[in-house]
């Protein structure tokens, strides 16, 4: 009889400790699941060539993208950066501190799971992609 008790008990560590070891793995983002949410909700995400050193957040740096037909103003169009961290905790930490330059673009910021986002709206106003980006965010 103990020697059922004990099998369940070991039995019953061995899933859990599974679980939690899946369970992390499974909630980490890529930027791949990032900007296909995003362009799943609609907007056309292009990748820019840019440096991201002077951008980075606790080394890590970020991917630029603009948003394809954002505005009229092609000189400046609509913006995301995405930062994709090795945890939420990493993410957290990094982030706990951000605040945005002084500017005058409207810009708004997302986060989920290990990944954060930052929209620019050049074309002045959040609301043309803001929600659709925080929909897509917040479905990942």
């Amino acid at each position: 009889m103990k020697f059922r008790a004990v099998l369940f008990i070991f039995a019953v560590v061995l899933v859990l400790s599974g679980c939690t070891n899946g369970g992390e793995a499974g909630s980490k983002l890529t930027l791949d699941d990032v900007i296909t949410a995003i362009r799943t909700e609609g907007p056309s995400v292009v990748p820019l060539s840019r440096d991201g050193k002077s951008y980075a957040l606790n080394n890590v740096k970020p991917s630029f993208f603009t948003i394809a037909n954002a505005n009229e103003d092609v000189v400046k169009p609509e913006e995301i950066k995405v930062y994709i961290f090795e945890s939420e905790t990493a993410m957290m930490e990094a982030t706990k501190n951000f605040v945005f330059a002084e500017e005058t673009t409207p810009r708004e910021s997302y986060k989920q799971k290990n990944a954060f986002v930052v929209y620019y709206a050049y074309g002045g106003k959040i609301e043309k992609f803001g929600d659709t980006i925080e929909s897509a965010i917040k479905k990942l």
